[in-house]
């Protein structure tokens, strides 16, 4: 009876420390685990965008003057000039023309002026006199509005030509002309003349 008791009680001691044994818990997380990375990412800022050159401010540049009174430069290095009634006067076509002889050199200017030189008969340089009893040796102005002056018959002036050849004649003149049919005068001065004969 004691030995069945004993075996009992060893029984009992058995279970029960079965019973008190934590059973390890297999699905437990034991590694450490890996905490999100929930740190806000700043936001980027976007490029620039690159810088316009500048454009120029046109509005207030300021356009240089256009002088009016210039007359370009003729062909040939040809000339033909004068101060009339102390104003500067430039020719902007030119031709000499010769005749038996007998010279003629005419400009015409802007706003429908000219000047005519009629040199009467000439084979060599020299200087000659307007308003002589020679009726070839002339000089004639035509203003803007037309009026013709010349110096004939009571005009006065001189005329040194500098060059006479075969293909062009050159000089210098002044002359005093009176208005044809009317009471004017013109004064031209300082005149210079290079022109080429016309074929």
């Amino acid at each position: 009876m004691k030995s069945f008791l004993s075996l009992a009680l060893l029984l009992l001691a058995a279970c029960g420390d079965r019973a008190g044994t934590a059973t390890p818990d297999t699905t437990a997380n034991t590694g450490t685990a890996t905490q999100p990375n929930n740190a806000a990412t700043p936001p980027q800022t976007p490029a620039q965008p690159l810088a316009q050159p500048a454009t120029p401010d046109t509005a207030n540049t300021a356009t240089p003057a256009h002088d009016t009174t210039a007359t370009p430069p003729l062909p040939n290095s040809q000339t033909f000039a004068a101060m009339v009634d102390g104003k500067q006067w430039s020719g902007t076509q030119v031709i000499a023309s010769r005749v038996d002889s007998a010279i003629a050199v005419t400009a015409i200017g802007p706003d429908g002026t000219s000047l005519i030189l009629n040199l009467g008969t000439r084979t060599s340089a020299g200087q000659l006199q307007f308003g002589t009893a020679d009726s070839g040796q002339f000089a004639t102005w035509i203003n803007p509005q037309g009026a013709s002056f010349s110096t004939k018959p009571a005009g006065s002036g001189t005329v040194r030509i500098t060059q006479l050849g075969g293909k062009r004649v050159a000089g210098v003149f002044s002359f005093k002309a009176t208005e044809q049919g009317g009471n004017g005068t013109v004064r031209i001065e300082k005149g210079t003349f290079d022109v080429m004969f016309g074929k």
